[in-house]
């Protein structure tokens, strides 16, 4: 994942200001956030039952779930399931790109 954040901001689609919104599906399928709340962020792919749709969520409210769920884990998000977490910024441009999916 930091090889795809270097590479990013090497081609200049990672600046001050944010990643392209292409990024965050991504890094979505890449932090393995598919898995269990889908494609479409509705829980379709659920591997673990009572999965709440995501899709069209508030970015700030994003931001402070995948926040909380880094710092404490949880039943229902295994941090250890990533290889590597997302930082910051990486975590900004999921949140967008979760915010950005039709309801």
């Amino acid at each position: 994942m930091q090889k795809l954040t270097a590479a990013l901001m090497a081609s200049g689609l990672v600046c001050a200001g944010g990643a392209a919104a292409s990024d965050g599906r991504q890094l979505y399928d890449d932090f393995r956030c598919i898995g269990c709340h889908g494609q479409d962020g509705k829980g379709a792919g659920a591997n673990v039952k009572g999965v709440k749709p995501i899709a069209g969520t508030n970015s700030d409210v994003t931001y402070g779930v995948i926040t909380k769920m880094i710092r404490e884990g949880g039943s229902n998000h295994k941090t250890d399931s990533c290889n590597v977490l997302p930082t910051e910024q990486e975590m900004r441009v999921i949140s967008e790109y979760v915010a950005s999916l039709p309801r």
